[in-house]
């Protein structure tokens, strides 16, 4: 057997690869299949499960009334019927889903299923969404698939593997999903792991479809121990950089009959096989965070790349731990090392020396709403670059991580610093090797306002063409009073510093002011820049009084 690229059929096949203890889909043979059928009761247990219906329909001969008393009989017949007829490779029909050729009539088949207990057949029997999920076939399936005109063109081994989709199946946000990957043995494991547990609930009596009420967090915990079995066997070492998952969420039930595909790509899997690699306490503090999820609100955050806002503080909760919270921050959102220890060292000194009361008054999840507290947190940055523990480049990989110039994200930002007034005990961020590839989204775009910042500090501390009112004059004239440095005082600068340079950075005109002051999306952002020019004068000063000291 080879994978068909449809992903019902391979799911099927996958497990009944797994029911012959098969390592792949291309082991598999026609002997295999009918080794599957006879060794496990598919019969009982596709007529046990609820998903039988939402994935066959009640139209079939299990779901119907009038075929009660011989239904299961007959289902038995038309499954034996399918593996009489794949060994007949030849034929005058292409199978739509495989491309094999066939010579299968399902309605002659039928026919004699019908007549054989006793019915008589009312109309020609056509293939539709009660022999395969999704496929239209004529009538009132043609109205809903309008390319549905004809009846599909299916061969037997195709319409017998999806029979064993119930076993293999899960739900995620209420629909059955069929797994497919371009690794085919990370695809056999996760559908492996659902057909036993699968055969687990059927043999103890329970009809519920495995994954309800928990979903994509179901999956994301399979992941975990399948990504460490499959090490432990020795049979994947490294996850490939070609590797994703695909999940047909589907539904093929009634008139909502729909799919929809969510990829798990390369990177939040990666993710996902190194979290797996990690300590037992980083993975059950993965695993009690997926438990909270009820809603797969995190397997979207993954999977697109965003912050999640289970990682952070609420009420008496610290959240997760910091191991956790940077490897996240790192490895999905994009967070550098530097960013992630610049919100660290604003917290710690945002509380440092502060009793118990007023610290209790800080960590709050919702502190940064208050601006008595932003502008806390504003000063201490300030001061980590005055007295050297920070640079203005560090405040940019953490408030600018987009890369776009004075498009800062004050929420994500801050939520790091809320995160770190909890967690203060967190130990200083170090760098680590990983499998994964980091990507980070963090870029110095700040060459406009450096160039401002030098060109100005010049002008004001020593270019003879300037003021020259010396190191200690821009102390106490500009940083010490910087809310008066506002729109005004900086236009009236920014032409002062026009008449006297020209800059590579900077364009020195008016049309150069409005990009100055404009953000990459056409809006104003004036108090931005000047927070940013405070920092970039405030490590301009420390750097020239080293120069100074080290004279001296």
């Amino acid at each position: 057997m080879k994978r068909t690229g449809n992903p019902f059929v391979d799911m099927g096949l996958c497990a009944i690869a797994a029911l012959t203890e098969k390592e792949s889909i291309g082991e598999l043979e026609t002997g295999d299949m009918k080794k599957a059928f006879y060794s496990y009761d598919i019969v009982s247990a596709n007529d046990m499960v609820k998903s039988f219906t939402m994935v066959f329909t009640r139209n079939t001969i299990l779901g119907q009334q009038s075929y009660k008393k011989h239904r299961k009989e007959m289902y038995r017949d038309l499954l034996e019927v399918f593996l009489e007829n794949m060994e007949e490779a030849k034929g005058d029909f292409i199978c739509e889903i495989c491309g094999d050729e066939h010579n299968f009539d399902i309605n002659n088949v039928w026919n004699d299923i019908i007549t054989k207990y006793g019915y008589k057949p009312k109309e020609v029997k056509i293939l539709g969404r009660d022999f395969f999920p999704l496929v239209g076939s004529l009538g009132n399936d043609a109205q809903a698939l309008p390319s549905a005109s004809r009846a599909v063109s299916i061969c037997p081994k195709c319409l017998f593997a999806v029979h064993y989709i119930p076993i293999s199946t899960m739900l995620i946000k209420r629909k059955l999903v069929c797994i497919e990957s371009t690794s085919e043995i990370i695809m056999l494991e996760l559908i492996k792991d659902n057909v036993h547990e699968n055969k687990t609930r059927i043999s103890a009596g329970d009809r519920e479809t495995l994954g309800k009420k928990e979903g994509s967090t179901k999956l994301y915990a399979k992941l975990l121990e399948i990504f460490s079995e499959l090490r432990k066997r020795q049979k994947l070492e490294n996850l490939p950089d070609t590797a994703a998952i695909y999940l047909w969420l589907f539904s093929n039930f009634g008139t909502g009959a729909d799919c929809d595909v969510i990829e798990i790509p390369n990177k939040p899997l990666k993710f996902i096989w190194e979290v797996s690699r990690q300590s037992q306490d980083f993975r059950n503090e993965f695993i009690r965070l997926i438990a909270k999820d009820k809603k797969g609100r995190l397997f979207d955050a993954i999977n697109y790349g965003k912050d999640y806002p289970g990682l952070y503080p609420k009420g008496k909760y610290k959240g997760v731990m910091p191991a956790l919270y940077e490897y996240y921050q790192r490895y999905v959102v994009g967070k550098s090392e530097e960013g992630l220890e610049y919100a660290r060292n604003v917290a710690l000194r945002m509380i440092e020396g502060k009793d118990k009361k007023a610290i209790s008054r800080i960590r709050k999840s919702d502190v940064f709403k208050d601006e008595e507290y932003k502008s806390m947190a504003r000063k201490v940055m300030v001061q980590l670059i005055s007295d050297g523990h920070k640079g203005y480049d560090d405040y940019i990989e953490l408030f600018n991580r987009n890369g776009k110039y004075l498009l800062t994200d004050h929420k994500e930002a801050y939520n790091s610093i809320m995160y770190y007034l909890y967690n203060s005990d967190a130990p200083e961020i170090k760098k680590e090797g990983s499998g994964l590839q980091l990507e980070i989204k963090s870029k110095h775009t700040n060459k406009k306002i450096k160039a401002f910042a030098e060109l100005y500090f010049h002008y004001y501390v020593d270019d003879p063409r300037g003021l020259r009112r010396g190191l200690e004059r821009f102390k106490k004239d500009v940083l010490d009073r910087f809310k008066g440095f506002n729109e005004f005082r900086l236009k009236d600068a920014f032409a002062r510093i026009a008449e006297l340079y020209e800059c590579e950075e900077l364009r020195l005109d008016y049309d150069g002011w409005l990009e100055f002051t404009t953000d990459e999306d056409g809006n104003r952002r004036v108090a931005e820049l000047l927070f940013q020019l405070r920092l970039a004068f405030a490590e301009l000063y420390r750097e020239y009084n080293r120069r100074e000291e080290k004279v001296i």
